[in-house]
């Protein structure tokens, strides 16, 4: 799984709106829904109408507006932008009330390189970023609201990631009579790990996935900031907040990997390769498409469950069947797992071929059960080399120049000596010679043994 991008749009609907039913750009336009502003051009933004305003405070603030009334969320409001992002992650969830959009996104992949790809199809973005939907939300909900307080946010490094606001000016290309669009970004990205030092300071309202009414309990328990919840103790939400308070804490503490859901599920990937002429079935023609997918996969931070390929050409196979599945339990990326898997196949449909030397007109390779993976692959064992003391324990020493004092100096043997960090441990020399020094029955056989190697270990005694 990757970062949990989270976009919130003003401007987009009446953008879509005014596409959709054909109406120029002469006017400011108004979205109404139920007698209230939802959204609004940026023309209507200079005349000071704001979402949320009553359709009496939009014609005050601009009376030449153009009024449009819509009825529900609309989620196809946002067709343009979906279609979009959908061809950067297969992972495109629209939040519930339709107010945003939540997109999973690689790590290693530029937010600001996807906003790009957005432009003039909204006046003003909110993004937010982090390992989580929670999080990512709520810094995108607590920047729009101080921007729509201030008219602006204090940008700049933080203890928990960057804020930024940029202001860009689109030359409209395709109607030059017309003056450039202003676009704003607010852009707030929380590093990895600091997900409980945003949350800390944010109000109450930023845990939105409790319900209206949990929220209303938690202020009217006086409790204004997330960090003020985590004082109360979970026994004591129980009683005035019931099974949600586990969750609630757990939020506060910034914990919440819920994954982001497909746009449109299930997510596939298919490559389709069709030849002039019939070629003679080899395992080589396989390989580049399997590389394309293999690079779309990883640049994506994808992975697949099943493998499926399909052959079409002059030839029959002995069951009937011109197409392969393979599964695997893990989700897998690379190149050379694909290569192995789809020789595998070749070589059970070679069996199954009826006919010598068959030939291929076409192939498609599709790729199904996609899910998010880490962009680099985690060890399963720590690999990282362990710092060895350089000093073996004072007890151990001092134990064993015990020994020496009280049995010579030839009784404990040491090993190899330290160089280059390499710990040199104490050898006490052969079980026989030991006891021979204890028991003075014991034959003293230690003369003609020969003397030990040594080895840098401890020995039994």
């Amino acid at each position: 799984m990757g970062r949990v991008l989270y976009l919130k749009f003003l401007g987009a609907r009446a953008i879509q709106e005014a596409k959709n039913n054909g109406l120029r750009s002469g006017k400011p336009l108004v979205v109404l829904d139920r007698d209230l502003v939802i959204d609004c051009d940026d023309k209507a933004w200079a005349c000071g109408v704001r979402p949320g305003d009553t359709l009496r405070q939009a014609m005050i603030s601009s009376p030449a507006c153009r009024v449009l009334k819509v009825s529900g969320p609309g989620g196809e409001s946002l067709g343009d932008i979906l279609d979009i992002l959908a061809k950067v992650s297969p992972y495109v969830e629209p939040a519930a009330d339709q107010s945003g959009v939540f997109v999973d996104i690689p790590l290693d992949a530029d937010p600001a390189e996807i906003l790009d790809s957005l432009d003039g199809l909204y006046s003003k973005v909110f993004a937010g970023v982090s390992s989580s939907k929670l999080i990512s939300r709520a810094a995108c909900d607590l920047f729009m609201r101080e921007y729509l307080e201030r008219g602006k946010v204090s940008s700049g490094n933080t203890k928990w990631g960057f804020l930024r606001q940029e202001n860009r000016r689109l030359s409209r290309s395709d109607r030059p009579q017309e003056e450039d669009q202003v676009s704003v970004r607010v852009m707030a990205v929380i590093d990895g790990g600091k997900e409980r030092t945003f949350i800390s300071g944010a109000p109450v309202d930023c845990l939105w996935m409790a319900p209206p009414e949990i929220l209303s309990t938690l202020r009217s328990l006086g409790l204004k900031k997330v960090k003020d919840l985590r004082e109360v103790s979970t026994s004591a939400l129980v009683e005035r907040t019931g099974d949600w308070a586990v969750l609630v804490k757990r939020w506060a503490a910034g914990e919440e990997r819920s994954r982001v859901q497909a746009l449109y599920p299930p997510p596939t990937l298919t490559k389709e390769v069709s030849f002039v002429e019939p070629v003679q079935l080899q395992k080589e023609l396989f390989y580049g498409a399997l590389k394309e997918l293999a690079a779309d996969l990883i640049e994506k931070g994808l992975g697949f469950k099943t493998i499926r390929l399909s052959m079409a050409g002059d030839f029959k196979t002995l069951s009937g069947n011109s197409s392969v599945e393979r599964k695997f339990v893990r989700p897998v990326s690379s190149f050379e797992v694909m290569r192995v898997a789809v020789d595998s196949m070749l070589e059970g449909i070679l069996k199954d071929i009826s006919s010598s030397g068959p030939a291929l007109s076409g192939f498609s390779v599709n790729l199904a059960d996609i899910v998010p993976v880490q962009a680099k692959p985690s060890p399963l064992f720590n690999t990282e080399p362990v710092a060895k003391p350089k000093d073996i324990p004072v007890a151990l020493r001092l134990a064993l120049f015990g020994l020496e004092d009280k049995f010579g100096d030839g009784v404990v043997t040491w090993g190899e000596k330290d160089t280059g960090g390499e710990r040199f441990n104490p050898e006490i020399m052969r079980r026989e010679k030991m006891l021979s020094i204890w028991d003075p029955m014991r034959l003293q056989v230690s003369e003609q043994l020969p003397e030990p190697a040594s080895v840098g270990g401890v020995a039994d005694v």
